[in-house]
């Protein structure tokens, strides 16, 4: 089933956002090359932008990028490096914007002009059926041990 377009200029929402998501990059993507933008990703932050083994920048922060370039006949440049590097390279003028989500920090809104956000993320807790505690609040979680799956196949502990 196709999307819908617009009556009366025939684009679709999907590419009206991705249009909009655009506008503040447009500038700059512009100064550089016709077919490639330069962009910054964290290359270690699982699932949202990392190197597979065969030297390939994939995830899904890479895949939204990729697909916005596209709707505007750009090409992916992907640049690989520390956030605090991709903070001096935007500055520089290195890369034309850094693609991985960002928090909405005070530190960040010194650095950054921040579009609408495109997802969000929810932390959520879970209770073997068979823990009869009562975690309800945050308050709740003092003093406990939980687990913090990263990825499928790791996981880190921590005490809060």
């Amino acid at each position: 089933m196709t999307e819908p377009r617009h009556k009366a200029t025939g684009v679709t929402r999907r590419d009206a956002l991705l249009a909009v998501l655009a506008l503040p990059w447009l500038r700059t993507a512009a100064a550089q090359s016709p077919s490639r933008v330069r962009v910054g990703f964290i290359g270690r932050y699982q699932p949202y932008s990392f190197t597979q083994p065969d030297g390939r920048v994939t995830g899904f922060d890479v895949d939204v990028v990729q697909a916005l370039l596209r709707s505007m006949g750009q090409e992916l440049e992907p640049v690989i490096d520390t956030f605090p590097n991709l903070r001096q390279r935007l500055q520089k003028g290195d890369i034309a914007f850094i693609g991985n989500q960002l928090l909405f920090t005070p530190e960040n809104r010194r650095h950054f002009d921040f579009v609408k956000p495109y997802a969000s993320i929810q932390l959520v807790s879970v209770l073997h059926e068979s823990d009869d505690r009562d975690l309800l609040s945050l308050d709740d979680f003092l003093d406990k041990r939980s687990e913090e799956h990263t990825s499928e196949l790791q996981s880190r502990s921590a005490i809060s």
